[in-house]
């Protein structure tokens, strides 16, 4: 083994404390350090709309996470689970998490964040077989296969329409260039993406180019 993983969970003191994590952001701080002094591979998880979190507590962590430089990181949407700490707060109306627009939104704004900084996402939300005893356990969160699309096609539609956007023009034709592999996230989950866009007067059409990640221009 090369590489060890953190789970982090949140940079910020007070979700920390009300979710019983039992340590501190310097303590994640430090261990990150000797990680990699010792030779390791660093990988950080973080969870977003656990009890007391925020948009803006998440979007704190996934920034302090950067400045330590992992080379991987995951992002979990919290999954509550009957019978826990969260899932007794959940049912007493004391805690809410994000909804499935806020989930998306945020997490396509931390992925966008981590990989301008080069760190590679390598999970995004929780996926979960429909056999797994689990399933009857979960009253709230957002989980799914369908979820990291979701998120991962936020990000991309939010590039395509600002470029489109900073060419001074409310409609036109574009051409995309990407690696076949990104071809469906750049669509969307169920073409969403490409329909959305269309619907605003923005067509576009993809050339496949082998290492592209998006690079567009009008036609």
């Amino acid at each position: 083994m090369n590489a060890i993983e953190l789970g982090v969970q949140s940079m910020d003191e007070e979700v920390l404390r009300l979710n019983n994590r039992n340590h501190s952001s310097d303590d994640v701080r430090t261990a990150a350090r000797l990680i990699k002094e010792f030779g390791f591979e660093l990988g950080l998880q973080m969870m977003t709309g656990l009890y007391g979190d925020t948009p803006e507590k998440s979007m704190h962590t996934c920034d302090e996470l950067i400045k330590l430089n992992p080379v991987t990181a995951r992002i979990y949407p919290t999954v509550i689970l009957k019978g826990t700490m969260l899932g007794d707060l959940y049912e007493s109306g004391e805690y809410r998490t994000f909804t499935l627009e806020e989930t998306v939104e945020l997490c396509s704004e931390i992925y966008g964040r981590f990989a301008k900084h080069n760190i590679k996402v390598i999970r995004l939300g929780l996926n979960i077989s429909k056999n797994s005893d689990l399933n009857i356990q979960i009253i709230g969160g957002n989980y799914g296969l369908q979820l990291g699309e979701l998120c991962i096609g936020r990000y991309y539609y939010k590039r395509m329409l600002s470029f489109m956007k900073s060419c001074g023009s409310r409609s036109g034709k574009f051409r995309i260039y990407t690696d076949r592999k990104n071809i469906s996230k750049i669509n969307g989950h169920k073409s969403e993406n490409k329909i959305k866009l269309e619907q605003m007067g923005f067509t576009y059409r993809i050339k496949s180019k082998d290492g592209a990640d998006l690079e567009m221009e009008m036609l």
